[in-house]
């Protein structure tokens, strides 16, 4: 029997596909990081997190999104 894939799996396939329509759309990638985040990729939200920021670094979840990469190059740091 098939067993439903849970949603975040399903999420993270959609990444590969979107982001390259989109390569220049800062939204994509910020929610490519909440996704891979959300399932411990933490390195690969990293990238994204720093990308969005590099497209639309004055956007409105611009300063959460620096604390993010903060925190998140610190726990990354940590685990060298």
């Amino acid at each position: 029997m098939l067993q439903p894939r849970p949603r975040n799996a399903t999420a993270i396939l959609t990444i590969p596909t979107i982001r390259p329509l989109t390569p220049d759309l800062a939204e994509a990638h910020l929610v490519a990081g909440n996704i891979l985040l959300r399932v411990s990729q933490q390195q690969r939200a990293l990238v994204e997190y720093k990308e969005y920021l590099r497209l639309s670094p004055h956007d409105e979840f611009a300063g959460e999104t620096r604390e993010i990469v903060q925190k998140l190059q610190k726990a990354l740091a940590g685990n060298d």
